[in-house]
C-alpha cells in the first residue's frame, strides 16, 4: 500500500502501542531479517517461534483465536502457525496447503526444533539452506500482513501485492518445488 495514502497522526500512534505490545517479538523479526552474519537457518527458527508471540498479540487484539493459548503446555507452535497461516497467509502458503498442510507445518516445526533444540541425528524432514531463505521471506509476508491488518489497513491492495510476490518467489531456484516433493515423501 502507498505510505501516503494510509499514513496518519492515528496510524502512526496505533503503531507505537502496537509496537510496545509485541515488545521484543519485534526486535527478533528485526533481526532475523537483518542482514548479519547469522546462519539462514537460525533466523528461520527465530520467525516460526514468533507464531506464539503473534497468536498472543491477534487474540488480545481482536478476540480472534479464543481457544488458543500458547505457551506452556498450551496451544503447540504448530497449531499456532496453522491458525496465522490460515487467518493471514493463505495466499503466501496457498502451494503448500494443497499439497500437504500438516507436513508442511511440521517442516516449519522441526526446523525450529532442530536449532533450538541441538542434538546430533535429529529425525524429521525440516528446511534446507535454500528453503530457509524462501521461508525467511514467506514468513516475513506473513508477520507484516498480520501487523498491517491490526494497524487496519485494508488488505484488498495487500493481498494483490502478496500474490504477485508469491509468483516471483515459489518460482525462485525451484526452491518450492523441492520443498513440495520432499513433503511427498
Amino acid at each position: 500500500c502507498s505510505f501516503e495514502e494510509v499514513f496518519t497522526p492515528e496510524l502512526y500512534d496505533k503503531w507505537v502501542e502496537l509496537l510496545e505490545d509485541l515488545d521484543i517479538s519485534h526486535q527478533v523479526y528485526l533481526y532475523s531479517m537483518s542482514a548479519n552474519k547469522t546462519p539462514v537457518d537460525l533466523k528461520v527458527a527465530f520467525l516460526v517461534e514468533l507464531a506464539e508471540p503473534l497468536v498472543e498479540l491477534v487474540k488480545n487484539k481482536t478476540g480472534e483465536f479464543k481457544s488458543l493459548s500458547p505457551g506452556k503446555r498450551g496451544t503447540s507452535l504448530k497449531n499456532c502457525l496453522d491458525a496465522l497461516i490460515t487467518k493471514y497467509g493463505h495466499e503466501i502458503f496457498e502451494k503448500e496447503i494443497k499439497v500437504d498442510r500438516d507436513s508442511f507445518l511440521q517442516i516449519l516445526v522441526n526446523s525450529r526444533v532442530r536449532i533450538m533444540h541441538i542434538k546430533n541425528q535429529q529425525k524429521g524432514k525440516h528446511l534446507d539452506g535454500n528453503e530457509s531463505v524462501l521461508y525467511m521471506l514467506k514468513i516475513s509476508f506473513l508477520y507484516r500482513h498480520i501487523l498491517l491488518s491490526l494497524l487496519g489497513i485494508d488488505g484488498t491492495e495487500m493481498t494483490k501485492q502478496i500474490k504477485q510476490s508469491m509468483n516471483s518467489l515459489n518460482n525462485w531456484n525451484n526452491v518450492l518445488g523441492r520443498l513440495l516433493i520432499k513433503m511427498r515423501e
